[in-house]
C-alpha cells in the first residue's frame, strides 16, 4: 500500500493503518483520506490504542493515559469506544476488541507504521519486537499476568447435549469431571449458570450479565454403526459470541458408564487433550508453540481447525491459512493447519499434485519447527504413499517411531504404511501397540483410521476401534465393514447419510458406488467406479491404496476384468499386498483367473 507523507509538527508522530490515518500534528482521523470528526478525548483514546496494537490495554491504563489526574467513570471510557468504532466503521467490534471487565485490544487490520519529517517511513518496531509471538494461543495478554491473576477468569460448563437417554449419566460425569479440572487451573473460577440447558448460544447474554468470560460446551452423539460414542467439545468467547473447538473425540458411553474401566480411562484422556487446547491466557501460562500476534489470524486458524475436523472436502481453507502462516513464520500449528487442508483437498476433494507438494512443504515447515511431529510425520508418509515413493514414506515412519517409541501415534502411521507393502501382520501388531499406548490414538485432528483391519478382514475389530466421526471417508469405510459382515440394513442408512450430507465428497461418490452394490445395481455401481477413475486420472492422482480400494469394489459389481486391471493399476502405484486378496473371501472365486495368477506371482515376487 503507498503511503502518503504527511506534514507534522517534528515531535508528533502520525499513524498509518491500513485506510486509516491518524494526524499527529492536526489531531485529525482520517479515513479514506476524508476526515472524520472525533472529541479530543476520543481522539486520545484512539491514539493510545494505536501505538499499542493488539495487546491488551487495560481500562485503568487508558484513563490514566487520557484523562490524567482526574476521576472518571468507565461510562466516559465507554462512549469514546463508541465513537471511534463507529468512525471507522468497526460495527463488528472486531478491529477493537472488548475483554469484559479488563479492557480493550486493538487488531490493527494492518501493521502500524509512524510517519515524522525525520522518518516517514519508520515503523513501530520496538513494539512489535515487545509483543508476544511467542505467548501462544490468545497469550498477548502474558505480559500482565500479574493483573490477571487479581482478577480471575470465571468459565462456565454447561451440561452437555446428549442425543438419547443412553447417553445422559456419560454426559453429565464428562460435564463435572471437566468442571472439576478446570477449578484446579490457578486464577480460573468456574461458575453455574444454574440451569439444566445444553444450547450455549441461549446464555450468550445471560454469561455476560454474570461477567462469565467463557462458556464450554459439549455434545455426545451416537453415529450409526460406529460401536463407540463421538464427543466434540467447544469454547466459546462470551465477547465475540463464537467459538473454537477444543477436539472431537471417541469414548464408549452407556448406561453403566460409572464403573466402567474404558470410560474413566477415556474420559480422563478426553480432558487431557481438550485442556491443551485452551487459550493460554486462559490457563495463565505459556503455550508451548508460538501463535499468532494477531488475535483475527488466531480466529482464522481456529475456524480452520473446527472445519478439517469434519474431514470433508472444503476447498477455501487453504486460501484462509495461507496469510495466517504467511504473517506468523514461526506458527507451527498454523502450518500444521495448512499441511492438513492440502491433504483433504487431495483426498477428499479429488484434487492432484499442488495439493500434495504443498501438503509435503507445510509438513516439513513443521518438523523444521518442531522435529518428529506425529501429525507432520502422518501427513508427509501418507502424501510421499500417495505419491508411489512407498520405502521413503516407510523410512520416515520407523524413524519416528525409533526416535520416539512412546508416541502412539508414530505407531498408528507406521501400521498404516506397513499394508502398502503387505505386511499385514506386522501391521497389526503396530496398530495394536499404538492403542495400547493410547487408546485415543485414532483421533479427528490425525484423521487416522484402523485400515489394517480391513485388509485382515477383522471386521468387528474395525468397528471397534474405528473413530466415530460421521465425515464421509470414515462413513464409507464404516458401511463397508457393516457390508462385509452382512448389516446390509445399516450399510445402507450409513451411505444414504453421506451421499446426502456431502454429495462432492470423494468418499461419498465410493459410498455411492457401495449402495448401488448393496441394492445390486451393478451396472450403476460400475459406472460410478468409472467415473472416480476417470476424475482421479484427470487430476493425476496416483495413490495405491485408493486404487486397492477401486478394485475390491469393482470385484463386488462383478466387473472382475477392471477389478484385476485396477490391482495392477495400485501395484504401479506401489500398493503390493497379495496378502489382502489371499484373505479376502470376494477374490476367491478368481484364484484359478490367469490374469490374478499372474498379479499374484508378480507381487510375490516383489516382496
Amino acid at each position: 500500500m503507498e503511503k502518503q507523507p504527511l506534514q507534522n509538527d517534528q515531535n508528533v508522530e502520525s499513524l498509518i493503518f491500513g485506510n486509516i490515518v491518524l494526524d499527529g500534528a492536526r489531531g485529525k482521523l482520517l479515513v479514506d483520506s476524508r476526515e472524520v470528526p472525533l472529541r479530543p478525548k476520543t481522539y486520545k483514546v484512539m491514539q493510545h490504542l494505536a501505538r499499542n496494537p493488539n495487546r491488551l490495554i487495560q481500562k485503568q491504563e487508558l484513563m490514566d493515559e487520557v484523562w490524567p489526574g482526574s476521576v472518571v467513570t468507565d461510562d466516559s471510557l465507554t462512549q469514546c469506544i463508541t465513537e471511534i468504532r463507529k468512525a471507522i466503521g468497526d460495527d463488528s467490534k472486531s478491529v477493537i476488541k472488548t475483554i469484559p471487565r479488563r479492557g480493550f485490544i486493538f487488531d490493527a487490520p494492518e501493521s502500524v507504521e509512524t510517519a515524522t519529517p525525520q522518518n516517514k517511513r519508520a515503523t513501530l518496531a520496538a513494539i512489535f519486537s515487545a509483543m508476544a509471538i511467542t505467548l501462544g494461543v490468545l497469550a498477548l495478554w502474558q505480559s500482565h499476568r500479574d493483573t490477571l491473576s487479581e482478577s480471575p477468569i470465571f468459565v462456565s460448563v454447561l451440561e452437555f447435549e446428549s442425543d438419547s437417554e443412553n447417553l445422559r449419566l456419560g454426559a453429565r460425569l464428562l460435564a463435572e469431571s471437566l468442571r472439576l479440572r478446570l477449578a484446579e487451573i490457578p486464577g480460573v473460577t468456574t461458575r453455574s449458570l444454574g440451569t439444566a440447558e445444553t444450547s450455549p448460544t441461549i446464555f450468550l447474554e445471560q454469561a455476560e450479565e454474570l461477567q462469565i468470560d467463557w462458556l464450554l460446551a459439549g455434545r455426545i452423539e451416537t453415529v450409526v454403526g460406529a460401536k463407540n460414542d463421538k464427543v466434540t467439545l467447544e469454547l466459546w468467547d462470551i465477547d465475540r459470541q463464537a467459538s473454537h473447538s477444543l477436539g472431537v473425540f471417541s469414548i464408549p458411553i452407556g448406561a453403566d458408564v460409572n464403573s466402567t474401566r474404558d470410560f474413566v480411562q477415556q474420559r480422563d484422556l478426553v480432558l487431557e487433550r481438550a485442556l491443551t487446547r485452551l487459550p493460554a491466557y486462559l490457563v495463565n501460562e505459556p503455550a508451548d508453540h508460538m501463535f499468532p500476534t494477531r488475535l483475527s489470524d488466531f480466529e482464522i486458524y481456529a475456524e480452520t481447525m473446527t472445519a478439517l475436523e469434519k474431514e470433508q472436502c472444503n476447498q477455501t481453507l487453504v486460501d484462509a491459512m495461507t496469510p495466517v502462516v504467511t504473517r506468523n513464520p514461526e506458527f507451527m500449528r498454523g502450518w500444521m493447519a495448512m499441511a492438513w487442508s492440502h491433504w483433504v483437498d487431495s483426498w477428499a476433494c479429488g484434487l492432484g499434485e499442488d495439493s500434495l507438494s504443498g501438503a509435503i512443504a507445510a509438513s516439513d515447515r513443521v518438523l523444521e519447527l518442531e522435529p518428529n511431529y506425529p501429525q507432520a510425520i502422518k501427513v508427509k508418509t501418507s502424501v510421499l504413499a500417495a505419491q508411489g515413493d512407498v520405502q521413503a514414506a516407510q523410512a520416515v515412519a520407523k524413524s519416528a517411531v525409533e526416535e520416539s517409541p512412546q508416541r502412539a501415534a508414530n505407531w498408528a502411521t507406521l501400521s498404516y504404511l506397513l499394508n502398502y507393502s503387505g505386511a499385514i501382520d506386522e501391521s497389526s501388531k503396530a496398530m495394536e501397540h499404538a492403542l495400547e499406548l493410547d487408546p485415543l490414538v485414532l483421533i479427528a485432528e490425525t484423521g487416522e483410521t484402523p485400515n489394517v483391519y480391513l485388509y485382515a478382514n477383522e471386521w468387528d475389530r474395525f468397528l471397534q476401534t474405528q473413530p466415530p466421526f460421521d465425515a464421509p471417508y470414515f462413513n464409507f469405510q464404516r458401511a463397508y465393514a457393516h457390508f462385509r459382515l452382512g448389516d446390509l440394513d445399516k450399510a445402507l442408512r450409513i451411505t444414504e447419510a453421506t451421499i446426502k450430507s456431502a454429495p462432492t465428497d470423494r468418499y461419498s461418490n465410493f459410498a455411492a458406488a457401495l449402495k448401488a452394490i448393496i441394492e445390486n445395481d451393478l451396472e450403476t455401481a460400475r459406472q460410478t467406479l468409472q467415473l472416480i477413475s476417470k476424475q482421479r486420472e484427470e487430476a493425476n492422482q496416483a495413490d495405491g491404496e485408493t486404487t486397492y480400494r477401486q478394485a475390491i469394489l469393482f470385484r463386488l459389481a462383478g466387473a472382475d476384468t477392471l477389478a484385476v486391471e485396477n490391482l495392477w493399476a495400485a501395484y504401479r502405484q506401489n500398493f503390493v499386498c497379495p496378502e489382502c486378496i489371499r484373505r479376502d473371501p470376494a477374490w476367491r472365486e478368481l484364484f484359478d483367473d490367469p490374469r490374478l495368477k499372474k498379479w499374484l506371482e508378480a507381487t510375490d515376487a516383489e516382496l
